[in-house]
């Protein structure tokens, strides 16, 4: 039985809790765990997805962020992604927040890469859009770990416009990596590769329970992955 990444030693002596597996994770998940989007191409301009975002309590500089047309990190299947993230509490809001604060000036340090160092520049993050905007398991399981692993990397002394861009780059690189023969179910996200020795119904969301197994899952695996995309220094 595969037991996913390890909880690392508590340096004080003290009981570490169980580490939880994938398996039990696809045992106890509720079917409302599973994401069901809005709609698949939701526009910030339409008057219903306006009036949802103010019964949400979005700030209003967020709403207008969002209006702006500078970032595609935000549009069209990726907004339905920060609505159903904007209603949720904790991490899911905080992390749906800050993505939107800051890809519109990671979305324009691209552009500016594209122009002066070509399209495969190393600044260049567009292509991480093929996994945020995408359908299939890099998708969902993408925006079901970037809220913890956003958490993660910021309590380890990365600001928030940081963070973001190594959660970018982390797709960046799978989108490189994925296998085109089989494009909607194999998962390339470095540190989540090991979820393809399974069923492809391996997908699943965070419940809106912050008790739930998912999370208790994710956090563990956000740790994890973190350790894989930081250097030895901010580990």
């Amino acid at each position: 039985m595969a037991e996913g990444p390890p909880i690392p030693p508590n340096e004080l002596g003290v009981e570490t809790p169980k580490n939880i597996t994938f398996e039990e994770l696809l045992q106890k998940r509720s079917n409302h765990d599973i994401a069901i989007l809005i709609q698949k191409h939701p526009s910030i301009q339409n008057e219903n997805i306006l009036k949802l975002l103010s019964e949400l309590n979005v700030p209003s500089e967020i709403i207008s962020l969002l209006k702006a047309d500078t970032s595609r990190f935000t549009k069209n299947r990726n907004l339905a992604h920060m609505l159903r993230l904007l209603g949720r509490q904790g991490v899911e809001r905080e992390f749906a927040i800050a993505f939107i604060e800051n890809t519109a000036s990671i979305w324009e340090e691209s552009e500016k890469a594209i122009r002066e160092e070509g399209y495969d520049s190393e600044h260049n993050l567009q292509n991480a859009n093929f996994i945020l905007g995408a359908e299939g398991s890099n998708t969902t399981l993408f925006w079901t770990f970037a809220p913890y692993l956003f958490r993660e990397l910021t309590n380890r002394g990365l600001d928030q416009s940081r963070a973001i861009k190594t959660i970018l780059v982390w797709a960046k690189k799978a989108e490189k990596t994925v296998d085109h023969k089989r494009p909607k179910f194999h998962v390339s996200l470095q540190g989540l590769e090991f979820t393809n020795k399974y069923p492809a119904d391996k997908e699943y969301v965070l419940s809106p329970n912050p008790e739930d197994i998912s999370h208790k899952f994710t956090v563990q695996t956000a740790k994890h992955i973190a350790d894989l995309l930081l250097p030895k220094e901010q580990k």
